[in-house]
């Protein structure tokens, strides 16, 4: 079976991490197009920006089994030259929300559009399901076992460090995140790091340097908070209920290593974490096992053949 993916941006490259996930770890191949790309981040990527041999677009385009669409539909061009719906008639099509603000500002407006197609949806946090409650919890992965997302195998600064990698800072508490920190170094000897407009090479490595990860307090997780975990390293964030039983009943686990906090105890939270080398060291061993045992690319990406494979 292949599954051809399209983007017009690849979500903080979350579907190129899907799209390796199902051809390490299934039977299946996955492919994806990408007509733009946000250059600064240096996201992987699989096709972009073709313009003089478009013949393998059109190959995977007719030999799709499967089309998966990210932040686009069936009436989007591709290459000013491929109409997709003229390539989809017979095939299982899913659609896939990440959270970006047009969805958001207006989910009626695509839940409407996918009853009306009886079609298939994703979304990568449970949040999402508020919106569009017919869509399946399908969660981002991260390649654990790439060097990148490994806890560092030597001793950190002396210093303590919280880390913040905001997406979007209306969204993800940063300004709190910063008055919280400014407000914590009057007391003690730390640094706070906000990681962001850096190629993902830069922000991998700025964050292995972190003892602490600030995700946000939206009531959902960030892409950046797995890779906190990944690195072994204590992730703050506000979940809400919905979110961690979401999280508990798709990957069949009972605790959820994050360190819940929200807007009234975020500073006492970090505090007790600046505090406790040892908490925060244990915590992080959590973590990491928590990302091996459970979050694991194997497990997300059979998951998701499982559902596809239910439309074919």
């Amino acid at each position: 079976m292949l599954i051809l993916n399209i983007t017009s941006t690849d979500p903080a490259g979350s579907v190129m991490n899907l799209v390796k996930a199902v051809n390490r770890y299934t039977k299946h191949k996955a492919r994806l197009i990408t007509t733009h790309r946000i250059l600064k981040f240096d996201f992987d990527y699989d096709i972009w920006q073709v313009k003089d041999d478009l013949n393998e677009v059109e190959y995977l385009l007719n030999n799709a089994d499967v089309f998966h669409l990210h932040k686009i539909d069936e009436d989007y061009i591709l290459y000013d030259r491929f109409l997709v719906k003229d390539f989809t008639k017979g095939k299982p099509i899913f659609y896939h929300h990440h959270g970006n603000k047009i969805f958001r500002d207006n989910p009626e407006h695509f839940r409407w559009k996918y009853k009306m197609k009886n079609a298939k949806v994703f979304v990568s946090t449970p949040d999402l399901l508020r919106l569009i409650p017919e869509a399946k919890y399908l969660p981002n992965c991260v390649p654990i076992n790439d060097v990148r997302y490994l806890p560092r195998g030597r001793v950190k600064k002396e210093k303590v460090v919280v880390g913040h990698c905001p997406t979007n800072r209306e969204l993800k508490n940063t300004e709190l995140f910063i008055d919280t920190i400014v407000k914590l170094k009057e007391k003690y000897d730390i640094e706070g790091v906000v990681i962001e407009d850096k190629t993902l090479k830069e922000t991998l490595e700025l964050k292995r340097l972190c003892h602490i990860g600030f995700d946000h307090l939206g009531g959902y997780y960030g892409l950046s908070a797995l890779e906190f975990l990944s690195m072994g390293i204590p992730t703050v964030s506000g979940l809400d209920e919905l979110n961690k039983t979401q999280i508990r009943e798709f990957f069949g686990c009972s605790e959820i290593p994050f360190v819940i906090a929200n807007k009234d105890n975020l500073y006492k939270t970090i505090e007790t974490l600046i505090k406790d080398a040892g908490m925060r060291e244990e915590i992080g061993i959590k973590s990491r096992k928590f990302m091996e045992r459970y979050w694991t690319e194997k497990y997300i990406a059979n998951k998701y053949i499982e559902e596809v494979k239910k439309e074919c």
